[in-house]
């Protein structure tokens, strides 16, 4: 594994990860230190996405969650906060017609970003998944624009060190969510117009957009605003969160060969959800393959790819790819 390579994951691989059928595939009589414990057993993973406010309320305080994390040699890669999993935020968190729920999503997002710092991490995450609407003239689409713009300011002025990372993701719990593409993402992020907000490209994410996330990483690095990245695979039509390339081989090699162009440095994290397999397998398994698909990327040489480009010699690029694997 390269240095510079920084895998995280968060704890959800070790949930009962259960679906609309079956509430349990996996037993739930894990706690979160013993969860923190299997993950740090991980070879080559560094890191760990943490929820807010659900994995610290575990302990008594943050400190004593950020000791647990140093016992087991584990930084923190990411906090995001959870606008999305309670009743509470059923139309809406930023978006809400109500102000006073308006007012708890900030107040919230304030909490998490003030115990992320805490943790000695200066990077929030928010993916708004109950953001959004479902049915035709359910929503005033100006007056919630207008609304999520105002709250993401707010929040990014309240710690100017600390960087919003803002998820996007086209529908779930939605049918439609404002917050979808790596367009509308970047639309957002230039009418908040302040230097600590950013972009968060979940693969998986993109795929369901029908987004190539390739281009998602350049339009993102164009402005300057690629924060965080998030590996996984799906079938485009869902959210699967499987292993990582085992859908999209080609796709995700050249999600990571652009990564490698622009110089990203960041984490990458696991977001995965084995409904039937052993979690702490599949996160293995993520890692073996993002390291054989980012060892193949790399062996792809920038300036014959670019002469073939520039000729328009598209079958030349698949032979060129071809050879990569014999």
């Amino acid at each position: 594994m390269s240095e510079k390579t920084k895998y995280s994951v968060g704890l959800s691989p070790l949930t009962a990860c259960g679906d609309r059928f079956v509430s349990k595939y996996h037993p739930d009589d894990v706690d979160l230190i013993e969860k923190i414990k299997m993950v740090a057993k991980v070879r080559d993973l560094k890191g760990v996405y943490l929820g807010y406010p659900s994995d610290f309320s575990f302990f008594s305080d943050t400190k004593e969650l950020k000791g647990e994390l140093e016992k087991n040699n584990l930084e923190v890669s990411m906090v995001e906060i959870e606008l999305f999993s309670e009743p509470i935020w059923k139309y809406g968190s930023f978006t809400s017609n109500d102000e006073k729920i308006r007012q708890k999503a900030v107040d919230l997002t304030k909490r998490g970003i003030d115990a992320s710092v805490v943790l000695g991490n200066k990077e929030i995450s928010m993916c708004l998944l109950q953001d959004g609407y479902d049915y035709p003239f359910q929503s005033d689409y100006r007056k919630s624009w207008e609304r999520l713009i105002e709250a993401i300011k707010e929040i990014a002025r309240y710690r100017g060190d600390v960087r919003i990372c803002l998820e996007y993701k086209i529908k779930e719990a939605r049918t439609h969510i404002y917050m979808g593409t790596i367009g509308k993402t970047l639309m957002l992020v230039n009418q908040v117009k302040e230097g600590n907000v950013g972009v968060l490209i979940d693969i998986g994410h993109s795929y369901m957009a029908y987004e190539n996330p390739a281009e998602s990483v350049i339009l993102a690095d164009m402005h300057d605003k690629l924060y965080y990245v998030e590996l996984n695979d799906n079938y485009r039509l869902w959210d699967d969160d499987m292993i990582v390339g085992t859908v999209h081989f080609w796709e995700t090699i050249e999600f990571l060969y652009w990564l490698n162009e622009i110089k990203y440095d960041g984490w990458y994290n696991f977001d995965i959800f084995p409904y039937r397999e052993n979690g702490i397998e599949v996160v293995r398994q993520c890692i073996k393959n993002s390291e054989t698909l980012k060892q193949l990327a790399t062996k792809i040489p920038p300036d014959k790819l670019n002469s073939l480009r520039e000729g328009n010699k598209t079958t030349g690029i698949v032979e060129l790819l071809r050879n990569l694997l014999v």
